[in-house]
């Protein structure tokens, strides 16, 4: 059992490994089918390898702040629709590639905004990047010193979502 472990970790499968491990602690190993026992180890490899891309698409994000679409408080003083939010969670304008403008007075929250929508879509799968504009200007900036302007575009194409944010340094 301990060997089977070992070789799940050695191979690289730490989804596996840890529901295995989880499966001998609860002696529920040898009580399972071959069948039933596959499919649970194929999805705890499944689970960790989708939660572990999820955090790596939110830690590269680089939002300013990390809040849910359910933290949001729909009030009418903020003026948001929560059934029009609800609408842009599905993502198409991402795929369709719609570009979104986030207007309002000052501390109204639309970085808070921005930044739930930001973190939805990472969530969802989008490839997202949050700058501030003064941390983009100075990315420009160094990309044009270094000459490496065309790599920074190519870079920003990549992305699914960019948000830019007028707030100053992230």
């Amino acid at each position: 059992m301990e060997r089977i472990l070992s070789e799940l970790r050695q191979m690289r499968l730490p989804g596996m490994a840890q529901t295995w491990q989880s499966l001998m602690e609860t002696r529920q190993a040898t009580s399972l089918n071959i069948v039933d026992g596959l499919r649970l180890l194929l999805q705890g490899e499944h689970d960790m390898r989708r939660a572990n891309r999820n955090a790596r698409l939110l830690k590269n994000a680089r939002f300013r702040y990390q809040v849910s679409v359910d933290e949001l408080a729909y009030d009418s003083a903020r003026g948001l629709d929560k059934a029009y939010i609800t609408q842009m969670c599905a993502g198409e304008y991402i795929r369709r590639g719609i570009p979104v403008i986030i207007t309002g007075a000052t501390g109204t929250g639309k970085s808070w905004l921005a930044s739930a929508l930001g973190h939805h879509a990472c969530i969802s799968g989008f490839k997202t990047r949050y700058w501030s504009i003064l941390k983009l200007m100075e990315d420009l900036a160094m990309a044009r010193v270094e000459r490496q302007t065309k790599r920074l575009f190519e870079k920003m194409a990549s992305y699914d979502l960019i948000i830019i944010d007028d707030f100053g340094r992230t």
